[in-house]
């Protein structure tokens, strides 16, 4: 059976279409007793408005695209729920895709939520190349970046400061006695480039130069083992290590677990993100919170802004990040 439309609602009551729209719409041009019957009729034939159709009138559709690198990932996951939340209390709701970490496939997203006529786009971009970003531009469409910036590009961002997230991180396991620290990184992204930056501007603080063995960049679902491997087998290894992020670091404790590795007594660990289940690992996992509701809280306030006021400049917001000590270092 096709879905009940506007139509449908209008002949079973008697009135015009752009009557039962009104009432629908809880206009005043419309009496209380029309607007009473075409809403229950509404309801029961079961009738959703198009919003799509709506937009086109209206210019708006309360509809925002997101679009973050899967998912799957617990630190987006997080975020969006949080973004969510905010913007449906201002009647927003969110469409969701994945980018899988190609640039190619965050284009097809980003063209499809246009075709879809959201208001807006919340962006986690791949990588620093400014293609989707400048296309976002050329449409006129109003975007915040989160999680991670576009360096090419003056666009609003919500995120946390990488450089100094790097720094905490590698200086938390310096002040514990450590020289010899590994970096497993990940790849692309703006926040691995300057969570890299953080890392050496923490060694060159203790007069300390980086040993390019002891970093490795993971590809997007590479396993960790042949970096750890690598780690291990320097003479002399590391003693302690910085993992890019908690869903690095998981693997990583069991890998080194396996190896007969004590941690941290053999091998301290810090990563970045607090995710839930940090904290129930053993030993429990000292991490860098970055606070990822906090951003995609602050992610919707600032789009909703562009979405609302005038044209302004672009505007940076930083959420200090926090480390949260626990057992592994």
């Amino acid at each position: 059976m096709a879905p009940a439309t506007l139509r449908d609602v209008a002949r079973r009551c008697g009135v015009s279409t752009a009557t039962a729209s009104r009432a629908l719409n809880n206009r005043h041009d419309v009496s209380e007793a029309t607007r009473q019957r075409v809403q229950e009729t509404a309801t029961l034939l079961g009738y959703v408005p198009n919003t799509m159709a709506q937009g086109l009138w209206s210019g708006c559709t309360k509809t925002i695209g997101v679009v973050v690198t899967t998912i799957l990932s617990p630190f987006y996951a997080a975020m969006v729920d949080s973004l969510e939340t905010q913007l449906r209390q201002e009647g927003y709701n969110i469409v969701l895709c994945s980018s899988l970490e190609d640039p190619a496939i965050e284009l097809q997203a980003v063209k499809t939520l246009l075709q879809q006529r959201v208001d807006g786009i919340v962006l986690a971009p791949v990588a620093d190349q400014p293609e989707v970003e400048e296309f976002l531009e050329k449409n006129g469409i109003p975007y915040v970046l989160v999680a991670r910036s576009a360096l090419h590009v003056d666009a609003d961002f919500v995120g946390s400061d990488d450089r100094e997230v790097g720094r905490v991180a590698t200086a938390h396991l310096l002040e514990k006695g450590h020289r010899r620290i590994a970096f497993l990184n990940s790849k692309q992204s703006s926040s691995a480039k300057d969570r890299f930056a953080g890392y050496r501007l923490a060694l060159e603080e203790y007069s300390l130069s980086i040993n390019p063995d002891y970093v490795w960049s993971l590809d997007p679902g590479e396993p960790v083992e042949g970096a750890l491997r690598s780690f291990l087998r320097q003479d002399p290894p590391p003693t302690a290590l910085f993992c890019f992020c908690d869903e690095i670091a998981l693997p990583t404790m069991e890998f080194l677990k396996e190896q007969g590795y004590r941690i941290p007594d053999d091998m301290a660990l810090v990563s970045v993100d607090n995710l839930h289940y940090t904290s129930q690992l053993n030993p429990a996992l000292t991490t860098v919170d970055t606070h990822k509701e906090v951003i995609g809280e602050q992610a919707a306030r600032l789009l909703l802004a562009k979405l609302h006021g005038p044209l302004r400049a672009s505007r940076k917001v930083n959420v200090p990040a926090t480390l949260i000590v626990r057992h592994s270092s």
